[in-house]
């Protein structure tokens, strides 16, 4: 027993010696991605290479080392020439003998083997697992059968800092071919790496299958299909031919540096799987073929999920909980991480990029860092990163993009289109991006990562990419005197273009060059165009935004909620804050609001935006719809502010009086002049009154006063008498609570 723990021993050291070689070469490439290798001449003469060496590489993305682990183990599922498998006995906690048979086929006969296995998870999530054929009384010689030797055979499953998750596979097999043909010999083993193409297809099947399925988390434990008893059996050892059943992988992680539990271990954890069966559903992954109806809830439009808006809850849970979670670590971290960790590519206009290489990725994780100067905050440097009307203008790459879904007002679910770069087609991506800020540093972080969700299916007309990371750290600057002096921002984007043909050289370098350099594109907009209007805080739930940066047209719609769920903001202070700025909107701006019986309008102190407020509970629900566009500039220089024709400040009504006498004058002197002209083509004095009869009545019909005009007196009178009494009543402003991003 001890001589076969043994053997275990050193096949997981011999599988993580190969791993290290040097010595491979190349010996195909499968359209899955995966490669093969062939070890040729190894540095170290401990390998016995009579019998050819073949190693299999790939990258599973969307999936960590315990999911593909579990998969392995579970061959009966993507093997069809398994037949069957059992665990005989338990060495110590890593090591285990099992027995496995497999089918005849078009190339071999009925076969079985007769192993030891050993597995090692590493502090680092690295799961090693290995196996080497024995010669055992307890596995006699089946007839009708042909014993295999398997000299080695193992995995090495390495998970990748990237969102979604992503595993590097490695597969290494070395077998004893007596009595073989040499040349198809090695054309048979170099094929039985790919073994890694099936697991991976099995996965993505299974992944797209439950995604069209339900859009709620499903079970793991397979209900018909068995996994292949081995050291991770939670079963006592059987000579039995009836396939053993246990618990998965994913439910019960291998623990650091053993795989296989205590009987104490064994039993508390069964008793924790009857007991929390339901509960861990949440965290399980279901692999089973069979076809069994699961119960799942159908996932709605957005039109009609706002038909159904639960008066106390406005946005619907969020169903990417975990990429949302995964995605702002890992722009954090990376963020974060020290610059020794990067390879610097190159600097523009005081913005540095750098790159980091993803094995198994065609794109490193790119990363640009600038100082954007200027009396800028964060608010408005994300407000230009988030706009898609702004981001069309700084970013060259974008073709199109708008939000398809809300969870709240710090995320939501974003389609976005990417511009065709010759030779390689346009593509689109699913994504999910999130909001995050501190309060007490004011540094903002917006993260975006890929997810699947039934409102966005593939298109036939684009490739769909695959963003793992996205994202921006923005962190506010401050001079000596503690005055806001500009904003540090680091970019990341780690993505994957997808597509059959792999990416041309000139475009990798393009991108690699190019994406990060969008931190400054960011601050030339600034400069330019100053940030476009945004939502500092809504008073319910937005269902539309959109910003045309050419005439500097913003438009919202949201649905109102004319009263705080909690005490945490007053009433009175409950209104909805659109931010603006006068980059922007140097001679102000107008708004239109609707309904106007409904909503007042009021202008920030600082003129730098306008507060919404519901007028009763009469708006509750109502859709709010708010237009702001530029004004005209005025003689006088001064901005103007005015809300469905309604001047929003004190000194406007004056400058709007002015305006209205020289308009008055002007039209005179205008009436006049054509007068004269008309007067056999003679231009009289201005003073004195025109000599032809026709002529005044002429001016007389126009001076006129028209049935619509309204003497500017009952006009304002009718401001104060045709609203609620309340119209003008200004809500203390100093205490009104500021949202965040």
């Amino acid at each position: 027993m001890s001589y076969h723990a043994h053997q275990g021993d050193q096949a997981i050291i011999a599988l993580k010696q190969l791993a290290r070689e040097e010595s491979w070469k190349k010996a195909l490439k499968h359209k899955s991605g995966v490669v093969v290798y062939m070890l040729q001449q190894p540095k170290a003469d401990r390998f016995d290479t009579k019998a050819p060496i073949f190693k299999g590489e790939t990258v599973i993305h969307g999936f960590t080392p315990q999911s593909v682990f579990y998969v392995i183990g579970m061959r009966k599922l993507w093997d069809e020439n398994f037949e069957e498998g059992r665990l005989i006995e338990n060495l110590n906690e890593t090591s285990s003998i099992t027995y496995e048979s497999y089918r005849p086929s078009s190339s071999s006969k009925a076969y079985d083997v007769a192993l030891v296995e050993k597995i090692e998870c590493s502090a680092d999530g690295v799961i090693a697992f290995a196996c080497t054929s024995i010669e055992t009384p307890k596995i006699p010689k089946v007839p009708g059968r042909s014993r295999r030797q398997l000299k080695l055979q193992g995995w090495i499953l390495k998970p990748l800092q990237t969102s979604p998750p992503s595993t590097k596979v490695t597969f290494i097999t070395q077998e004893s071919v007596k009595g073989w043909i040499p040349g198809l010999t090695k054309k048979s083993l170099a094929r039985r790496p790919l073994v890694i193409a099936e697991i991976q297809a099995y996965l993505q099947h299974k992944s797209d299958r439950f995604r069209e399925r339900s859009q709620s988390t499903v079970s793991l434990t397979p209900s018909s299909a068995t996994r292949r008893p081995s050291i991770l059996s939670n079963s006592q050892p059987s000579t039995s031919t009836t396939p053993l059943r246990r618990p998965g992988i994913l439910a019960n992680p291998p623990p650091r540096g053993s795989s296989l539990p205590s009987r104490q271990q064994q039993r508390q954890t069964q008793k924790q799987n009857q007991h929390h069966s339901q509960s861990s559903s949440l965290r399980r992954i279901h692999f089973a073929d069979e076809d069994e109806e699961i119960p799942h809830e159908t996932t709605k439009s957005s039109t009609e999920t706002l038909a159904h808006i639960d008066s106390h809850r406005l946005y619907q849970p969020s169903r990417h909980k975990t990429a949302r979670k995964q995605c702002l670590e890992t722009v954090k971290r990376l963020a974060a991480s020290d610059l020794d960790e990067w390879k610097e590519t190159g600097e523009k206009n005081q913005c540095k990029i750098y790159s980091k290489s993803v094995q198994g990725s065609p794109l490193p994780i790119l990363r640009g860092d600038s100082v954007i100067t200027g009396p800028w905050t964060p608010e408005q440097v994300c407000s230009v990163i988030q706009c898609f009307g702004a981001r069309k203008i700084w970013d060259e790459y974008l073709e199109t993009g708008h939000v398809v879904e809300r969870f709240s007002q710090k995320e939501y679910l974003v389609y976005t289109q990417m511009r065709s770069i010759f030779p390689i087609h346009s593509r689109d991506f699913c994504l999910l991006t999130t909001l995050d800020s501190d309060p007490a540093t004011g540094v903002i972080c917006v993260a975006t990562t890929s997810v699947s969700d039934a409102l966005m299916p593939e298109q036939k007309e684009h490739v769909r990419g695959r963003i793992y990371a996205y994202g921006w750290v923005l962190a506010p600057i401050h001079n000596n005197q503690g005055k806001l002096s500009g904003v540090k921002a680091t970019f990341i984007s780690h993505m994957d273009l997808e597509g059959a043909t792999p990416l041309p050289p000139a475009i990798i370098r393009l991108l690699t060059t190019e994406v990060p350099m969008c931190v400054d594109r960011v601050q030339w907009y600034l400069r330019q165009h100053g940030c476009p209007p945004y939502i500092r805080r809504v008073a319910g739930k937005i269902v539309q935004e959109d910003f045309d940066s050419k005439h500097k047209t913003y438009r919202i719609a949201y649905i109102a909620k004319h009263r705080p769920s909690t005490s945490k903001h007053p009433s009175k202070t409950w209104c909805t804050d659109v931010r603006t700025h006068p980059g922007m909107y140097a001679s102000g701006f107008k708004v239109q609001a609707s309904p106007p019986d409904k909503v007042r309008v009021e202008l920030r102190a600082d003129d730098m935006g306008i507060r919404i407020y519901t007028l009763s509970d009469q708006a509750e629900g109502q859709t709010v719809e708010i237009e702001i566009t530029a004004t005209e500039a005025t003689t006088s220089g001064k901005p103007r502010y005015v809300c469905n024709g309604v001047s929003l400040k004190d000194d406007d009504e004056e400058d709007e009086n002015e305006r209205e006498e020289e308009d008055e004058e002007k039209e005179e002197e205008e009436l006049l002049t054509d007068a004269a002209s008309e007067h056999d083509g003679r231009v009289p004095k201005v003073t004195g009154v025109p000599p032809v009869k026709e002529q005044n009545k002429k001016t007389a019909s126009i001076l006129r006063p028209s049935p619509l005009w309204i003497p500017k007196e009952e006009r304002e009178e009718s401001l104060f008498t045709a609203g609620e009494t309340d119209w003008f009543r200004s809500p203390t402003s100093a205490s009104v609570v500021s949202g965040q991003v």
